[in-house]
């Protein structure tokens, strides 16, 4: 969870990416995560890492969105280009610094920029409740306890960034109230704790409210329906195969 970005609650504007069909937006974030590893050529990765802004702004990402990303994702940067520009090809037990090394950690810090930055798109895109009911279909074929375990599946992801929003507002709460937060770890245990039980009793709560909703609505009486019937139309699917083909493409650079 950041500033720009929580997980399970897509940020995105509407667009042309977001009325694709989830499975769409998954087969292309698959090929790029397996493809853009694969990229040998530091000019080719390099350029695509530039790019990563104007992919933000034409996905309609809230402002800040490729900042706060970056952010995070910087000490692992860091550490990636050291330990490759110290530890480089041919170093023993003690540090050798080269630029052969400094290359290397540079190609793949880049490599690992893109393909969080890519995951992170797709979260930004996509919520997990949504990807899950275009998977399962109309489900009215499935059997009874094949049916129960993708619901299970869904409940869980989708009460996710609930539990997180619930711990922003007990932290507000309890901010507005006087309360400092920090200090050394016995300290942070305790609030810890502190927030472990309301945050358990409300998701309790939100539990059987859910149980009897379920209960209201006849769950298990009869065929599953769907307000929404995600079908994928066969035209989509040359989305991630074109984006297969030229990453293909562009590993052939140097």
């Amino acid at each position: 969870m950041s500033g720009t970005l929580v997980w399970g609650r897509a940020v995105a504007r509407r667009g042309a990416f977001s009325r694709l069909d989830p499975r769409t937006r998954l087969a292309l974030l698959l090929v790029l995560l397996v493809g853009i590893p694969s990229l040998p050529g530091l000019p080719v990765v390099l350029a695509l890492a530039l790019a990563s802004p104007l992919a933000s702004r034409a996905l309609g990402m809230p402002a800040g969105f490729t900042r706060g990303m970056l952010r995070l994702a910087l000490i692992p940067l860091l550490f990636t280009v050291a330990a490759n520009c110290l530890y480089g090809p041919g170093s023993g037990l003690l540090p050798s610094p080269g630029l052969h090394g400094l290359r290397s950690g540079l190609l793949h810090s880049l490599h690992f920029w893109l393909t969080w930055f890519l995951f992170s798109l797709f979260w930004a895109t996509t919520s997990p409740d949504e990807l899950l009911r275009s998977m399962r279909g109309s489900g009215q074929t499935a059997p009874g306890p094949m049916q129960d375990f993708r619901l299970t599946v869904e409940l869980a992801l989708r009460f996710a960034p609930l539990v997180g929003e619930e711990a922003e507002r007990l932290v507000l709460a309890q901010t507005s109230r006087g309360v400092e937060w920090g200090g050394n770890v016995a300290r942070r245990a305790g609030q810890g704790v502190g927030l472990i039980v309301p945050l358990v009793t409300s998701s309790l709560r939100r539990a059987e409210a859910l149980a009897d909703t379920l209960v209201a609505r006849g769950y298990g009486s009869g065929p599953a329906t769907r307000a929404h019937e995600y079908r994928w139309p066969w035209r989509e699917g040359l989305i991630p195969a074109g984006a297969a083909g030229a990453l293909a493409l562009l590993s052939r650079l140097r």
